[in-house]
């Protein structure tokens, strides 16, 4: 089982990629570097992000998910969780990526 490719987020930006998506961004504008931050998923969020919405929800929330979502596809087939449940993402560490395919974390400075 190969590893799931790292997510990344663009300065401004509140959906994260994967880095081989930003490269290709990059190299398409040819922008010499941009800052990214790398995605993890928030530990205990009180959230999820809808992958057809694109939008986050409050977990439990009655009036947007569920039977009343015209995209609501049950995991199981049956009920419970919808296939396009997603994660909330906070941006971490943050790192300079040029059109060469370099990423270098920038280091916060000791003051």
């Amino acid at each position: 089982m190969s590893k799931k490719e790292k997510l990344y987020f663009i300065d401004g930006d509140e959906v994260c990629r994967p880095l081989s998506d930003i490269l290709e961004q990059i190299q398409d504008e040819e922008i010499d570097e941009i800052t990214v931050q790398l995605a993890e998923k928030e530990k205990h969020p009180d959230e999820f992000w809808c992958m057809c919405d694109s939008e986050a929800y409050p977990i439990g929330c009655k009036d947007c998910c569920g039977k009343v979502c015209k995209h609501y596809e049950p995991r199981n087939g049956k009920n419970g969780i919808c296939k396009n449940y997603g994660y909330i993402y906070i941006g971490t560490k943050e790192f300079t990526l040029n059109i060469n395919g370099e990423l270098k974390e920038i280091k916060e400075e000791t003051k």
